[in-house]
């Protein structure tokens, strides 16, 4: 099940990205950015949900405006945790997230990921995005 994320879920949004990402942010000050953002309406926080209903995953997405094409959405962050991995969640938050995105006016998903991040790009490619031309060449944009 995927729902908008709950300042609840900020602990477990922490330990994604601790261990799913490798991010070591303080958790003090991730709770802040977390509640912070929860409030902003160009800020999309969703989760993933197991059949407990435990946060296995989540996603967060911002707008992303420039001049040279729509208002789309930018991926910042989609984190499972390892043992939940291969078990469509990812798949089920971009779903979600493209659903959502549609209702709100955007125009797509810009995803950027690191060169070393293979098994990232190779998810990204399963879902049907394709790699567009950019000044990075690890970028990603879904159409």
């Amino acid at each position: 099940m995927i729902r908008y994320a709950k300042k609840e879920d900020a602990t477990a949004i922490y330990s994604l990205n601790k261990l799913s990402l490798g991010y070591d942010y303080p958790i003090q000050q991730m709770k802040q950015q977390f509640t912070e953002l929860l409030d902003k309406e160009n800020h999309l926080l969703l989760v993933a949900l197991d059949d407990r209903q435990e946060v296995v995953g989540y996603l967060h997405a911002t707008s992303y405006e420039c001049l040279y094409f729509p208002q789309i959405l930018n991926l910042m962050a989609l984190a499972v945790r390892k043992d939940f991995q291969g078990q469509g969640y990812g798949k089920e938050l971009m779903q979600f997230l493209k659903k959502e995105g549609r209702k709100l006016g955007y125009g797509g998903v810009r995803i950027n990921t690191g060169i070393y991040r293979e098994v990232a790009h190779h998810f990204y490619h399963s879902l049907g995005c394709i790699e567009k031309p950019s000044p990075s060449p690890e970028t990603l944009i879904k159409k």
